[in-house]
């Protein structure tokens, strides 16, 4: 089987983004491949699986489950995880990981407004604050965001 290396685009249609993936050469382009090499803009996934955990560990809060504090048999949690992220939140240009486009992380995040309320975290608390300033009313915006909400 002879392989091809390809960038396949993805995204909106004035925001694209490619990912590098490892194709059959002899397949049709119908968005099959054999292995995805890489993503091109790891610091905005990131944020945004970061998200779907949050909203998914809040519900649970308010339902009576604590998702936020659970540890995984490998030793694997969101609080490690906020932990690691902590830093490149801080300063996002510090992102070491592949991101071609603009990394987009401007004002407050909602992972980590409700990781520094359920945590505790007074030093993710300074951060929230200070990404606060950069945050855009409503008022100003076409559109209302998630964080207006809380």
């Amino acid at each position: 089987m002879a392989v091809k290396i390809r960038l396949t685009r993805m995204g909106s249609k004035n925001q694209p983004f490619y990912r590098v993936i490892v194709a059959d050469s002899h397949s049709p382009r119908d968005g099959r491949f054999i292995d995805e090499i890489t993503r091109t803009r790891s610091f905005s996934y990131t944020i945004y699986n970061l998200t779907a955990c949050a909203v998914i560990c809040e519900i649970a809060y308010h339902r009576g489950i604590d998702l936020w504090n659970f540890e995984a048999t490998n030793g694997n949690s969101l609080k490690k995880c906020a932990e690691f992220f902590k830093p490149f939140y801080e300063n996002p240009f510090s992102w070491e990981y592949e991101q071609i486009s603009d990394h987009g992380c401007y004002g407050e995040k909602l992972p980590f407004r409700l990781a520094a309320i359920r945590y505790k975290d007074t030093e993710l608390e300074k951060i929230n604050e200070t990404r606060r300033k950069d945050f855009i009313p409503c008022s100003q915006m076409s559109h209302i965001g998630i964080l207006d909400l809380i």
